[in-house]
């Protein structure tokens, strides 16, 4: 994952993923399911969600089902 240093046009958004994490770290939520349909969405989530997650030692899961095109079948879990 490239880190927010590396990127002169990510608009950091450090607060709001402090809070998103927050609710975690309170026992709100046990998970977190993000639909994104913009590009600024998909940043947010690889550029400040899942780093600042990454350093609470939690593990970070990203797939985008448009990346992977027809080859998206099974990619995320296949069951035998």
């Amino acid at each position: 994952m490239m880190t927010i240093s590396n990127d002169p046009w990510h608009f950091p958004r450090t607060e709001l993923a402090k809070q998103i994490l927050g609710m975690f770290e309170t026992g709100l939520a046990s998970s977190l399911t993000f639909l994104p349909r913009a590009e600024w969405e998909k940043e947010f989530l690889r550029k400040d969600i899942a780093p600042l997650a990454g350093q609470l030692g939690w593990r970070v899961f990203y797939f985008s089902f448009l990346d992977a095109g027809l080859h998206s079948e099974g990619a995320v879990c296949k069951s035998s």
